[in-house]
């Protein structure tokens, strides 16, 4: 029996053994397939939101008599709330609250939260493992938790929308549309999980004292004694150039740069370390992604963040620190910039 393809002035003809390990392939990845869909675990009663913390931290803003509260909750906390690991599906759900103290109803735009958002109904099915029952009560509670629109006038609402998955800081954008007038609010909100760099450094530890500068002569001077790069550890090898400022408060300037693309990047460790290797081998894109440090007043970036392309080799950095002086009460920022490569002093 021929063992081979023969190619012929058509398509080429597949011969019976070669078929049977192309058959063999398909009903393998079949199983492989069914066996990872049967590991969803099967639906648990929610906890009531009152007995998780994810509230705590929450944020606020009040304005034109509007009032908008925003939380994300972890991992851990969504299982609870939702009796089910939404994050291993990639779904976030945004907790959002609005207050409207207005003489006009308000609609909360979901695709402004999230353009990609997920409906309530299809976060479920991703999730579903059970009896027919047991998942169509599961359809029904993330239905009934989703915010419902509008928010009549002098009425509160709060509920869920269920976002694509961000970790570390996530960027919400709140826009409540009325008959006359659109409103805005913005949060950058901090999701406890990822293991960032920044968990390590107290910043405000960092000096026993700071000097303020008043003046801009004052501020040019000392900008102009700054070392023109990062340097390794041992600083006898210059790194990424010193090349932007940035004046501001830390929290503002944090925010910009999430609500920019910029992810905060998870310090080395073995998980981090398999997830940049598979980023690498396959070309997969991978957010978070260690960068290596540089130092300038003695040590390590305090912060680094990235803008990742399509794969780990192809990303930009930023690295911060926090300088041992202020602007008019503010901190200061500095950009470096190489192909490729950003570094920053805050």
């Amino acid at each position: 029996m021929d063992y081979h393809i023969r190619m012929f002035a058509g398509s080429p003809t597949l011969h019976r053994p070669t078929l049977y390990r192309s058959l063999r392939r398909l009903v393998l990845m079949a199983t492989l397939a069914s066996a990872l869909a049967s590991c969803t675990p099967a639906w648990q009663q929610p906890v009531a939101p009152e007995d998780v913390i994810f509230l705590s931290r929450s944020e606020t803003e009040t304005r034109d008599n509007i009032t908008v509260t925003v939380a994300v909750p972890s991992e851990e906390e969504t299982q609870q709330l939702f009796g089910t690991n939404l994050y291993k599906s990639r779904v976030q759900p945004v907790w959002i609250s609005v207050e409207n103290g207005t003489q006009q109803s308000l609609t909360l735009m979901r695709n402004a939260v999230d353009d990609a958002y997920i409906s309530p109904a299809e976060a479920a099915f991703l999730r579903h493992a059970g009896p027919k029952q047991v998942d169509r009560e599961m359809d029904l509670f993330f239905q009934t938790s989703e915010f419902k629109n509008p928010v009549s006038p002098g009425a509160s609402v709060d509920g869920y929308i269920f976002t694509n998955i961000d970790e570390g800081f996530k960027n919400i954008n709140v826009d409540l549309l009325s008959d006359t007038a659109l409103f805005n609010f913005v949060f950058t909100i901090k999701i406890p999980g990822l293991n960032t760099g920044m968990e390590y450094v107290d910043l405000d530890q960092l000096y026993t004292t700071i000097e303020n500068l008043t003046a801009t002569e004052d501020l040019q001077a000392r900008l102009q004694n700054e070392a023109c790069c990062a340097t390794n550890q041992k600083g006898t090898a210059t790194g990424d150039p010193l090349n932007i400022v940035f004046v501001g408060d830390r929290s503002a300037i944090m925010s910009a740069l999430i609500r920019r693309g910029w992810h905060v990047t998870e310090i080395n460790h073995m998980k981090s370390a398999l997830k940049t290797t598979r980023s690498f081998i396959f070309g997969r894109q991978y957010l978070y992604s260690p960068i290596s440090p540089l130092y300038h007043y003695g040590r390590s970036q305090d912060l680094g963040l990235q803008k990742a392309r399509q794969s780990v080799s192809r990303r930009n950095h930023i690295r911060l620190w926090l300088a041992p002086y202020r602007f008019r009460e503010y901190g200061c920022l500095f950009r470096a910039n190489q192909p490729r490569h950003r570094g920053c002093l805050l």
